[in-house]
């Protein structure tokens, strides 16, 4: 790495479910990711410690983080998405999970003792230096500290049965600050965010489309499906997926195929390719293949030109279910990227 490691964490104990939790981050180096833990034990009887798991398990006991940051003339987020969101994304970046986070994934066990781990990485994992140290977060540059807000998910958000059998438990929260020293003066950095939206489709629809944030360059675009509150699943019925600009499909994909394309760029220090995540299609604009690392960014999709027309940057889809929902994880780059892109 090109900068040297400074690590540090935050404790906050036993949280109640449904509640909002707030950490300040303090500002003497260059971010590079937040690690967010999860520690919990569920507590009910039986088999299954909920009646109707909510589609994302377990996984969405962490429902929601805001990173929030001021830079002396406004305040945005950094960070706006779901845990299982920031989850996703993350492993389609960088290919894994700790082993228990793996463990958490679709479980629904009573008297279950968890740890999840929710990374939220600024300097993308699968880039490579130096232009992965150009998006810390540049911590020391902003005139207040760093609010991270988690909201836990309640009863309600975990079991989705009108009559559930979860009960009460509390959340232990550890969040974890890795930082960069940064020793080369006017080291230049970019702003970047992890967004993500949430389009219901109350009616079949064929097409549908979701647009894009804009303007920005895009590294990632992670699409989350949900057939209902309860099931992840291709909502698309079997149609494909695209991704437009200018109303020109720039990749076009079947479900399926995504979940192949994935799987053909695994490790091969792996004996066995993972199962591939329920409901997830992810394009990757950085390295087109997952499980690389990059140290260019020419490929990335960018839509900064779309700004002044009025243009938009969509995800497209030939038809959707009923009663579906689409959540959509962006991470995106801030700024002319062109003068980090050194092939051209």
């Amino acid at each position: 790495m090109l900068f040297r490691k400074h690590q540090d964490f935050q404790i906050k104990l036993a949280q109640a479910l449904g509640t909002q939790v707030d950490f300040y981050v303090t500002r003497e180096f260059p971010i590079e990711s937040l690690i967010l833990k999860a520690k919990y034990t569920t507590n009910a009887a039986g088999a299954g410690v909920m009646a109707t798991a909510n589609a994302d398990y377990l996984l969405n006991i962490v429902k929601r983080v805001q990173v929030v940051v001021s830079d002396g003339t406004r305040t945005r987020n950094v960070v706006d998405a779901t845990g299982p969101g920031i989850l996703e994304l993350f492993k389609n970046e960088a290919g894994q999970w700790d082993h228990f986070t793996n463990d958490a994934y679709q479980r629904n066990t009573a008297a279950y003792t968890g740890r999840i781990s929710y990374p939220i990485f600024f300097s993308p994992p699968n880039m490579d230096d130096p232009n992965a140290s150009t998006l810390l977060l540049p911590a020391p540059r902003f005139p207040q500290d760093i609010k991270v807000s988690v909201t836990l998910g309640s009863i309600a958000d975990l079991d989705v049965n009108g009559a559930p059998t979860l009960t009460a438990f509390t959340v232990d929260l550890t969040l974890v600050v890795n930082r960069r020293f940064v020793d080369i003066a006017n080291w230049p950095f970019y702003d970047q965010d992890i967004l993500e939206s949430s389009t219901p489709f109350a009616a079949t629809l064929a097409p549908a489309t979701i647009d894009l944030p804009i303007p920005g360059s895009f590294t990632g675009v992670c699409l989350r499906h949900y057939l209902t509150n309860a099931s992840r699943s291709d909502i698309t019925a079997g149609k494909y997926i695209g991704i437009q600009v200018l109303n020109t499909v720039l990749r076009r994909v079947y479900f399926e195929d995504a979940w192949i394309e994935n799987e053909l760029s695994t490790s091969p220090n792996i004996v066995a390719a993972p199962a591939p995540l329920a409901g997830v299609t992810f394009f990757d604009f950085l390295t087109d293949k997952l499980g690389m690392s990059n140290a260019d960014l020419g490929s990335c999709l960018m839509t900064n030109p779309l700004a002044p027309t009025g243009a938009k940057a969509q995800v497209l889809f030939e038809s959707v279910q009923a009663g579906s929902r689409m959540n959509v994880v962006t991470r995106r780059i801030l700024g002319d990227i062109r003068p980090l892109i050194t092939a051209r």
